[in-house]
């Protein structure tokens, strides 16, 4: 790919060679890594900044490999290869994956949801929904990643930009339609979904428990919000609003709103004649205001009965995200 297609939508402080060489707009770009490791011939390389490594510090090996382009935060002296410096490199890698792969997250429906807990229950339950119904799909988490019937086990929760876009250009690949993924507050604030073209976003819940990677408990939830008040106005968002730190969020966003809810009132979808005698929880689902789906149909007020599997309370917050995130993609309960 040409390096000019490839930096499309990057933001770039400046450019900058050791040595009078010349690079045309049409270099050709083969590759693009974060790890020294996985460079090569013609290889872009950007030096992103972890927790425990500076990618700056391995530029000098991804050049000795073969990278002919470096992607930096800061000059780095010695390198006789064309650096391009930008303000946030993990933003940047961000889009340049995108570029590469050309967009693949734009090919299929891919819904996200983050919240303390529920994630990896909420993902299972709109997979089943989906494979119920024929689709095709695939699934990124906690526990696995899920190509339709291809399953490898997950290194992170949300991977890492480059490898979140290509696991999307290798389902675009598989023509997979739909996918379920947990969005981890790490990768939100690390940029990682940044590019990633989101249907429907969830916000479920949100408690002090994982909040060892950022500087507060302010910190931890705003980059959670950051998936909802980020949202595109043709997506979704789902928010619980019996949390009550996920009210103000309804009016951050240019998403179309649905909200649920147990002991809120005022919600798009009441939770009412709850039963937990058996172990198994049972609810009804109140749609008391009408909403669209993604494909411009209308749900209109409905009430419906839902009996859980799984027991715990907090498993109908989880199936009624499942579901309402199943009505937006025009997929009734039967």
């Amino acid at each position: 790919m040409e390096l000019t297609e490839l930096l499309k939508s990057v933001e770039i402080d400046s450019k900058r060679l050791s040595k009078e060489k010349k690079y045309t707009e049409k270099l050709n770009i083969k590759k693009v890594a974060y790890h020294s490791k996985e460079a090569g011939q013609d290889t872009l390389f950007v030096c992103i900044k972890g927790h425990l490594a500076d990618g700056h510090q391995y530029a000098e090996k991804a050049v000795a490999k073969g990278a002919t382009v470096i992607v930096v935060e800061e000059f780095i002296n010695g390198l006789d290869v064309l650096q391009i410096k930008v303000k946030d490199s993990r933003e940047a890698l961000a889009t340049i994956s995108s570029n590469f792969f050309e967009h693949p997250s734009k090919s299929m429906r891919i819904f996200g949801v983050t919240a303390t807990n529920g994630k990896t229950t909420i993902t299972y339950m709109t997979d089943e929904i989906f494979k119920a119904y024929n689709l095709k799909i695939g699934l990124i988490g906690t526990i696995i990643t899920k190509i339709d019937h291809e399953v490898e086990t997950s290194v992170l929760t949300t991977p890492e930009s480059y490898d979140l876009q290509k696991y999307f250009s290798k389902m675009a690949d598989e023509e997979i339609s739909h996918v379920s993924m947990e969005v981890s507050s790490s990768a939100l604030e690390l940029k990682r979904v940044h590019r990633t073209d989101f249907d429907v976003v969830a916000f479920t819940n949100i408690s002090p428990e994982h909040i060892k990677l950022h500087e507060s408990f302010e910190a931890y939830f705003d980059a959670k919000a950051s998936l909802i008040r980020n949202a595109s106005a043709d997506s979704f968002a789902i928010l619980n609003i019996d949390e009550p730190l996920l009210n103000p969020l309804i009016h951050q966003t240019e998403a179309q709103v649905v909200t649920f809810g147990i002991e809120n009132d005022s919600s798009t979808v009441k939770i009412t004649d709850i039963d937990l005698s058996s172990g198994k929880p049972s609810f009804v689902i109140n749609i008391m205001d009408p909403f669209n789906t993604l494909d411009g149909t209308q749900i209109n007020p409905e009430t419906f009965k839902i009996q859980l599997s799984v027991p715990d309370y907090h498993s109908i917050y989880n199936a009624t995200t499942a579901i309402l995130t199943a009505l937006i993609n025009n997929i009734h309960p039967s």
